[in-house]
């Protein structure tokens, strides 16, 4: 028996059908169907979701789902006529109008851009990422679709935007992420994607905290959860981003207050929850709150924080680790714990040999020039692997 058909199989023995199953995962039946069928693969975040409802865990799973190495994703030619990979290996269907298999194929690429950020970082899958929303949004503008897939496209072309923006704040170009989200939002709420589009001012709220701007990632904050989200772990996000501008305020007791809140409603998930939100776990709790008491400069606690949110993120999160290993870096050199900066300073610079971030490398590139300016009387070690650091960050 293939993999695939377990996955089938497994669903029939558990009495459900391709439809029960869709209901439970929120999608559509034609997409479990192509996940049966093996010419499409769950997305990161409904991997977890359709784990709990097969009863299986993650390991489990992942056999049923992962047989098929996944297809190259299509980028136009300059000619616009036909797609081909972007390897050049071999062209593809000419540019028909638009059906459901090229709505899923779009929310495949959006897959495939997620795991190559997560593996390499925002700068170099940034042009990629806003090729692929350019291209499937001029193909929604242009009107070549089938109309019964119309609000399907708008969704699955605004949650490809979103992506892209995500992988453009990565790369800090934030001009052009704020811009992404902002055509992404009109998308979402176009196609009445109300769980996407929070998703959208979700981002939009985080770069107003990444930007200093407070008040305006308060705003964004407020409104959602006076709003009253049915979703546990929706709130919850939008309590990190109110706790984050608050901190930035300097009202300390009510940021760390709504980390609490933040936390205590992990554990209240539900079906309700949004398929974006399976990244909200401790570890990016953890990490929040540090980011917090940073801004409330308790920059001891910070460490404590950041140290914990890396020891719990998975290994397999390589683009978050590094950001972690950045941020603890910078704190620790801040209280001067300069042995357990010779720890962090080995983890930073793997990462820089893997992961091409600005938005963490300038963080990196001031660490290593403090190091640098303080040189005298610090470990040997610890200054010679700065002078590296910043070799393979202008490298």
């Amino acid at each position: 028996m293939a993999a695939r058909d377990g996955l089938a199989a497994r669903r029939r023995a558990l009495g459900l059908t391709q439809d029960t199953l869709a209901e439970a995962l929120q999608v559509e039946r034609s997409t479990v169907a192509r996940w049966e069928q093996g010419t499409s693969a769950p997305r990161p975040w409904h991997r977890r979701r359709l784990a709990q409802v097969l009863e299986l865990a993650p390991d489990q799973l992942a056999p049923l789902i992962d047989s098929a190495a996944p297809t190259p994703m299509p980028v136009p030619t300059a000619d616009g006529e036909h797609w081909e990979d972007p390897a050049g290996l071999k062209p593809s269907r000419p540019a028909l109008r638009a059906d459901a298999d090229y709505v899923e194929s779009i929310r495949q690429d959006g897959r495939r851009l997620v795991e190559l950020d997560i593996n390499y970082g925002g700068d170099d899958v940034t042009r990629l990422a806003v090729r692929a929303f350019k291209s499937a949004y001029q193909r929604l503008a242009s009107g070549l679709y089938v109309r019964s897939v119309e609000q399907d496209l708008r969704a699955a072309v605004g949650e490809l935007g979103q992506i892209a923006a995500w992988i453009a704040y990565d790369a800090d170009r934030q001009p052009l992420a704020r811009q992404l989200t902002n055509e992404a939002l009109l998308l979402s709420r176009l196609a009445g994607d109300r769980h996407m589009e929070l998703f959208e001012l979700g981002q939009l709220a985080m770069q107003s905290v990444h930007l200093g701007r407070s008040g305006e990632a308060l705003s964004v904050a407020d409104e959602v959860i006076d709003s009253d989200p049915r979703s546990a772990r929706v709130a919850a996000v939008f309590r990190v981003r109110r706790a984050r501008a608050l901190a930035q305020l300097g009202q300390g007791s009510r940021a760390l207050n709504e980390l609490d809140r933040a936390e205590s409603m992990l554990s209240d998930g539900s079906d309700r929850d949004p398929d974006w939100t399976w990244w909200v776990d401790p570890s990016e709790l953890a990490w929040h709150r540090a980011m917090s008491l940073a801004s409330l400069d308790d920059l001891p606690a910070a460490v404590e924080q950041f140290q914990r949110a890396w020891e719990l993120r998975p290994p397999s999160a390589i683009r978050a680790r590094y950001n972690d290993a950045a941020h603890l870096l910078e704190a620790q050199v801040a209280v001067a714990a300069w042995r357990d900066a010779e720890a962090t300073m080995g983890e930073a610079l793997a990462g820089a040999d893997d992961v091409r971030s600005s938005r963490t490398m300038a963080l990196l590139r001031q660490v290593a020039r403090k190091i640098e300016r303080l040189s005298e009387g610090l470990p040997s070690t610890l200054s010679d692997s700065a002078h590296e650091l910043s070799r393979v960050i202008e490298a």
